[in-house]
């Protein structure tokens, strides 16, 4: 809906910075219910607001007290502002501007958002790295380092040990860990990246 009206563009991950918008400020008016953005499972511990991806103990009254929406799901900006290093191109899948539904290899088979928690006090919106974690007990897939290190999102696996992720072309679908960080002959994620050069 976001890309039909904006000439198949992906939905960004944000715009602006303090105080700006984050891709779940910019789905709701498509969706008219905020629920979508919280995973029934999700314990209170995984909540963080939007806009700036902060979690909910981060205030006083939760996000509601601050007009920010409450979520459990991050994007996946995994291959943000990264060069291949064989072709030189630029991989990006949310860049800036960010790029058409077309630039896609497989709308299919690449990763949109799913399952996350909130773990620190960064941009847990969006989860820019495939390192496996641990988080709460749970496997988790982020950003490398104690904690998912630089302040990035986490996905968690919540549900079975597994993911519920949203594929590009809107269909939902769960994974283990071993699906999701199956890797093109490339070396890049299968899932979470374009898998050839633009």
């Amino acid at each position: 809906m976001y890309s039909s009206d904006y000439d198949e563009t992906i939905l960004p991950p944000a715009l602006g910075s303090t105080g700006g918008q984050d891709w779940m400020d910019l789905l709701v008016p498509y969706s008219k219910a905020k629920d979508i953005l919280v995973c029934p499972s999700a314990p209170a511990s995984h909540y963080f607001c939007s806009t700036q991806g902060l979690p909910e103990t981060n205030w006083a009254g939760g996000c509601a007290s601050v007009s920010k929406l409450r979520a459990t799901y991050a994007i996946n900006n995994v291959y943000y502002n990264t060069t291949n290093p064989v072709s030189g191109q630029d991989e990006w899948v949310f860049q800036t501007p960010p790029i058409v539904l077309s630039k896609l290899e497989s709308t299919a088979n690449t990763i949109f958002a799913g399952d996350a928690m909130a773990w620190g006090s960064g941009n847990n919106y969006q989860v820019s790295g495939v390192a496996v974690q641990n988080l709460a007990g749970l496997p988790a897939i982020g950003w490398g380092g104690a904690q998912g290190g630089s302040g990035q999102g986490q996905f968690v696996a919540r549900h079975s040990q597994g993911f519920n992720f949203v594929l590009f072309d809107g269909h939902v679908k769960w994974f283990n860990m071993g699906t999701a960080l199956q890797k093109a002959a490339n070396g890049y994620y299968y899932y979470f990246a374009r898998t050839q050069s633009y």
